[in-house]
């Protein structure tokens, strides 16, 4: 019930912000513009959709592009919400929804392993730890082996953040990797 109540909450939060934000345009930053009103579980993506975003994100860069609102629904009543979404989306949840998708995926669980294998124009989405108690969610992508970009690096960004490698981002932001996906 409450799922089917916020896909037509979400629809009307994206189709006002159509004007100013087109559908396909990547999400920087999850507390920036009309995605940080968007409804999922118990909380907005502002709090708890960085998986959401980088699911998002991701689909932009392969050419298949899915309106947000569609991802949220599909999170909500296909078993993704963690605690109601008080801690966002189950981080084996992504990978369950992107081969749904028909998206290949190949799992890490350490940067050095990703750093030492990755190539230019590679996709992935990287779910870390960054406190004691919570994680996050990004898309990178790789722009060569000395350079990366990350979307949806803080709530506020407004643009993506350069790191050197897998390596130097977890080091700058997080204690250790949970699960990152290469899709694509």
């Amino acid at each position: 019930q409450r799922a089917y109540e916020h896909l037509v909450y979400n629809y009307l939060v994206v189709l006002e912000s159509l004007i100013r934000a087109s559908r396909g345009s990547y999400i920087y930053g999850q507390g920036v513009g009309y995605v940080a009103k968007l409804k999922y579980g118990c909380k907005t993506l502002s709090y708890n959709g960085c998986e959401i975003i980088a699911m998002y994100n991701a689909l932009i860069k392969l050419g298949k592009t899915k309106p947000i609102y569609d991802i949220i629904f599909d999170a909500e009543t296909k078993g993704g919400l963690w605690l109601d979404g008080l801690f966002g989306t189950f981080p084996n949840y992504v990978g369950t929804y992107l081969k749904q998708l028909g998206i290949k995926t190949k799992k890490y669980y350490m940067a050095k392993t990703i750093d030492k294998n990755k190539k230019k124009g590679d996709i992935f989405i990287v779910v870390y730890n960054h406190t004691v108690a919570m994680l996050h969610a990004v898309m990178v992508k790789v722009i060569s082996k000395k350079e990366i970009l990350v979307y949806n690096d803080y709530n506020t960004a407004t643009k993506a953040i350069k790191y050197k490698s897998f390596l130097d981002m977890i080091s700058q932001r997080g204690n250790y990797i949970v699960v990152a996906y290469k899709v694509g």
